[in-house]
């Protein structure tokens, strides 16, 4: 394949992938023999396709060649290691994450991985807690301190399920996050009028989101 014919392809593939059609994508990226291929991003974005498609394996070849490509790489070992665990290969994801460690051994992320492989394995709940209360008393986000108000639930310690539920709201006041929060609290407890007033605000607003998103996929639909 000559280097016009390759453009050709890529240009298709990305074409491809803003539409969503990623079984589209996945036929043309079959056709490209990738190791030749030098960019570390077009072979992350090929790694996804595969992964999306359920083509596992080959989206591992694509980050092992991007990672071969790349001057630094701890963005594409973090998805060595989630991709090895969605594979069942926890003693790979293992590999990854030390090779993580090794250039990112100040990164915050490093916590959100151990929790990932530690989820995986089944380990015991007060460890998979101990990581993201020590994650979240340097990063606090949203995602994750729901997790771990969840966590605390699975564990029975229902007053911190309930407190990391309440320090959720008090931080965030709306998002999709502060509405499981509420979600989870109020089948504990009630919810203090504020919180009752931002868990409604909280609906609303995921019902307009939701009318938004059906007006523009009919527009999307509609023939020109």
């Amino acid at each position: 394949m000559d280097k016009t014919e390759y453009h050709l392809k890529l240009e298709e593939i990305n074409r491809l992938v803003d539409a969503q059609d990623y079984e589209g994508a996945l036929t043309v990226a079959d056709s490209i023999d990738w190791r030749r291929v030098k960019s570390v991003r077009t072979l992350c974005m090929v790694a996804d396709i595969y992964e999306v498609n359920g083509e596992l394996e080959k989206s591992m070849q694509m980050l092992q060649l991007a990672h071969k490509r790349s001057s630094i790489g701890k963005m594409i070992l973090y998805r060595q290691v989630e991709l090895a665990l969605k594979m069942g290969l926890y003693d790979d994801a293992v590999k990854y994450y030390n090779e993580y460690l090794e250039t990112a051994s100040n990164d915050t992320s490093k916590y959100i991985l151990k929790y990932k492989i530690y989820k995986a394995q089944k380990a015991p709940l007060e460890n998979q807690i101990a990581i993201l209360e020590e994650y979240l008393g340097q990063e606090y986000t949203e995602r994750w301190a729901y997790e771990l108000a969840k966590l605390y639930r699975q564990a029975g310690q229902m007053q911190k399920c309930l407190a990391a539920c309440d320090d959720l709201v008090l931080w965030f006041h709306s998002g999709k996050y502060v509405q499981k929060a509420l979600e989870l609290k109020r089948k504990y407890a009630a919810l203090t009028p504020k919180q009752q007033q931002i868990y409604e605000e909280c609906m609303q607003e995921a019902a307009e989101s939701r009318l938004e998103q059906e007006e523009e996929h009919e527009e999307h639909e509609q023939p020109d």
